[in-house]
């Protein structure tokens, strides 16, 4: 069956006022979260959209309906909420109001089970199944909501814990939290550790979340040189992604981390992505580590992390996952164990850079009318196998549509910059002509 309002790889998202992200929609989602989850508390937070405000309430109201109790905790990380949903005993679900790195005009909504990890697409479709049987909320339901603020506390206690054998005192971070939900969570985090911490980016008004962060590292790292930082941590505004910058200013992406991280705890096993660096993927085998990849998306990292057994896993976004500590990625929790890194091995950061050099990739965004099949858009197919047979064993095509919006996604990889700029070119021209707005 194919999703309504659920996005392929990551929850609800859209731009708000419009479907799903109305008040209607997100009251009726309450409520068949609430029809469709086991008995128990849930958990409910947001990041710092003021859209998020309204959303909160309408997706409590239709909790409450259902019955439910409601832990509100207010603005927290999409990682917070996660594992807060796990740590605590008589929560059964996690509902998390983000549109993690899209502009502050959209908004949208991730769901979590009581281990902390993001439903299944199984579950999604079910609690759509509810959702358009038309279940009617109740004007005044039977439920309860508490403010649980004060749970935010869990959740740094837990970060803190990851330095417990490590001294951080003194180390120089400096931080960009994309105006987030993140916002105060990693600040506090660090300067409980002992290390001295500078604000990167905006403080959050509601409307300016991702004017800097992950997606503009160049501003944390021009704070790092600025400051004379050990570290530099560039958050998305949901804080599941990270980029990190060393002390010469030089911004480590996805595939950077996971390959340092891999070398670093000589794991067996590591999950990548489609979208991962054959550069990246190389330097992770010489590690001697079994490497597996799956096409996108955090969750299917950590599903395929748990069935291989393998610790580590993550995205060239920036996603990194390590199952010692949660099923989704945790971008200050990443930040935690770059800074110990630092401590712990005594030598600047910049030092554990794999030395790999990049395969030239790019990737092409075409915003798109619509998802139509690609092997039904005219010329596409012997397009696609004309662009193969010119890249032969030199390089590669990867193309899909993007989970979360109209977007279809051409990624090219090549040791020639001029063939992969043209194979590139030559496809995204068909799709513009074809569906493209």
């Amino acid at each position: 069956m194919e999703k309504r309002i659920f996005e392929m790889t990551d929850g609800i998202r859209g731009k708000v006022g419009e479907e799903p992200i109305t008040k209607p929609m997100m009251r009726c989602l309450g409520l068949s979260i609430a029809k469709y989850m086991p008995d128990g508390i849930i958990l409910i937070g947001r990041d710092t959209r003021s859209s998020g405000v309204w959303i909160v309430k309408e997706i409590v109201a239709g909790l409450k309906s259902g019955g439910r109790t409601v832990w509100d905790v207010g603005v927290i990380s999409t990682p917070g909420l996660a594992q807060l949903t796990r740590m605590q005993d008589k929560v059964i679900s996690g509902v998390m109001v983000t549109a993690s790195h899209n502009p502050a005009t959209d908004n949208g909504v991730k769901v979590f089970d009581r281990l902390g990890d993001k439903i299944t697409d199984a579950q999604e479709l079910d609690i759509e199944a509810i959702i358009y049987s038309n279940p009617k909320p109740k004007r005044s339901g039977l439920g309860k909501v508490y403010q649980k603020s004060n749970l935010l506390d869990d959740y740094r206690e837990a970060l803190a814990s990851i330095a417990s054998n490590v001294d951080l005192t003194g180390l120089r971070v400096c931080i960009d939290s994309a105006a987030g939900g993140a916002y105060e969570i990693g600040r506090r985090v660090f300067e409980r550790l002992g290390a001295i911490v500078f604000e990167a980016g905006e403080e959050p008004d509601g409307e300016n979340v991702n004017s800097t962060g992950a997606l503009t590292p160049e501003v944390v790292a021009a704070a790092v040189l600025d400051r004379g930082a050990d570290i530099g941590i560039s958050l998305d505004a949901d804080a599941d992604r990270i980029i990190i910058v060393d002390e010469t200013g030089r911004a480590w992406n996805g595939d950077r981390m996971l390959a340092a991280l891999a070398r670093e705890f000589q794991v067996d096993r590591a999950i990548a992505t489609e979208y991962s660096n054959l550069g990246a993927l190389n330097y992770i085998k010489s590690q001697g580590v079994s490497l597996d990849k799956v096409v996108v998306g955090d969750r299917e990292v950590a599903r395929l992390a748990h069935e291989l057994g393998a610790r580590l896993g993550g995205e060239q976004a920036g996603h990194i996952i390590d199952l010692n500590w949660l099923s989704s990625s945790d971008g200050v929790m990443v930040g935690i164990m770059f800074a110990t890194l630092i401590r712990s091995r005594g030598l600047p950061l910049s030092t554990l850079w794999p030395d790999y050099d990049d395969m030239p990739q790019q990737l092409w965004n075409i915003p798109v009318r619509e998802k139509a099949p690609l092997a039904t858009i005219d010329g596409w197919v012997p397009a696609l196998m004309e662009c193969s047979q010119r890249l032969g064993s030199r390089g590669r095509v990867f193309c899909r549509y993007s989970g979360t919006e109209k977007k279809l996604r051409i990624l090219v990889e090549c040791d020639d910059v001029d063939l992969l700029t043209v194979t590139g070119e030559s496809l995204a021209t068909l799709i513009q002509k074809e569906i493209g707005l």
